[in-house]
């Protein structure tokens, strides 16, 4: 059986109206939001991101591929999924882990997931979530 690459992802829709809050403010636009999962060293590899535009966005997170045995490029089914943002350049910051993660409801037609976790060829409606400072970087 041959891999079909196609599958190997979940689409994370930022749904219009998101709340994404950092540091008790609304997330500006141009801002990176990505999704990562933590390898065996305990780091942060990311899987896909988006730049948020103050309103909607996608994120496609990249999933395992299974054919190669002793290496792990994404997320593994059932893995939860984790939220981190930074700021455009010219503002250096780079925040933690989000909390307080809100997901749509399954609906049965378009949304299939929402605990937060990765299925493959799964989708989740994500209406928001918070951050806190996790560290300036000096450009």
């Amino acid at each position: 059986m041959q891999n079909d690459d196609r599958l190997l992802h979940h689409l994370i829709g930022l749904w219009p109206g998101a709340q994404v809050v950092v540091d008790g403010a609304r997330l500006s636009a141009g801002s990176q939001i990505g999704v990562f999962w933590e390898d065996d060293n305990g780091d942060w590899i990311c899987a896909g991101s988006t730049t948020w535009n103050g309103s909607v966005g996608v994120i496609t997170a990249m999933g395992d591929d299974a054919t190669t045995n002793d290496v792990k490029e994404g997320f593994a089914d059932g893995e939860e999924m984790h939220f981190r943002v930074w700021s455009p350049l010219d503002e250096g910051c780079e925040y933690t882990d989000a909390g307080n993660l809100e997901f749509m409801d399954v609906d049965g037609f378009m949304i299939t997931d929402s605990e937060g976790v990765f299925n493959t060829g799964g989708i989740s409606g994500l209406t928001g979530f918070e951050v806190e400072n996790l560290a300036i970087v000096e450009s």
